[in-house]
């Protein structure tokens, strides 16, 4: 299985450290549309579409992206 990674900000740790979540797997789910003859299809769509969320790497809490705010 793939994993995706970025540097992110963690709330907990208050920096931007490295976080990843895990990937699809798109030969798997290939194989099992296959296998099912397509009935896998919307389950591999949703995976797609709501990919698992990011995780700090350094303490595991659950990180967001860094909005940049102009002052003034």
């Amino acid at each position: 299985m793939s994993m995706q990674q970025a540097h992110r900000y963690c709330p907990v740790c208050q920096r931007r450290t490295l976080s990843t979540r895990p990937g699809t797997s798109h030969i798997f789910h290939l194989l099992m549309c296959v296998i099912t003859v397509g009935f896998w299809l919307p389950i591999w769509i949703l995976c797609v579409m709501l990919p698992a969320q990011w995780r700090c790497a350094q303490c595991g809490s659950r990180t967001r992206a860094v909005s940049f705010r102009l002052s003034g």
